[in-house]
């Protein structure tokens, strides 16, 4: 049975009929406390989430020689070869990453209806859940920003080290050809 009248106002009231779910009600402190936690508890799962899916999309991204366990890349190579290696299967590179995009299609829905349960906490204008969710989602934000940033700066470096030998490579192709071209002028031949 729908209330006749909703409030259309915040207050700090610890009675929460009804919170999310029918007969979850608080009647005192240690009821709203409990409400509470359940809220900052669904705000770190949903910052969990955004954070898992960051980092699968780095994952997914990323060079696939460098998540390859089956063949070591060793540092003794030039950055040439190990640029020009080829992973041992493009097919477990494809399942690899088809396993990768399935699961953050698994987290996508997670988040959303995290995302939509915080929602509806706000909407019982209830002064207590407001403040735990403005304050914990910014705690939460902080704490994960930092694990964000991490995982930002751990891939930036790789694609930053991928970069350095594609030029590396650039340079000693346009080497090549002009050392080609001044062949081709001078009539001779390497």
């Amino acid at each position: 049975m729908m209330p006749a009248y909703m409030f259309s106002y915040f207050e700090f009231n610890p009675i929460v009929n009804n919170f999310l779910f029918l007969n979850w009600n608080s009647t005192n402190g240690s009821g709203i406390t409990g409400i509470c936690v359940a809220v900052l508890a669904l705000i770190l799962i949903l910052e969990l989430i955004r954070t898992l899916t960051e980092y699968l999309t780095h994952l997914s991204r990323a060079d696939p020689l460098s998540l390859s366990t089956s063949v070591p890349i060793s540092s003794d190579r030039s950055p040439l070869l190990r640029a020009l290696m080829i992973p041992p299967s493009v097919e477990n590179v494809k399942k690899y990453r088809i396993k990768l995009h399935l699961i953050k299609s698994l987290l996508v829905p997670l988040q959303m209806f995290a995302g939509f349960l915080l929602m509806l906490a706000v909407m019982t204008y209830n002064a207590f859940v407001f403040l735990t969710l403005v304050i914990g989602g910014g705690v939460a934000y902080f704490f994960f920003s930092y694990i964000r940033d991490r995982i930002k700066c751990k891939f930036a470096q790789q694609t930053k080290s991928y970069s350095e030998e594609s030029e590396l490579i650039r340079q000693a192709m346009t080497s090549s050809s002009r050392i080609q071209q001044y062949n081709k002028i001078e009539g001779t031949t390497p």
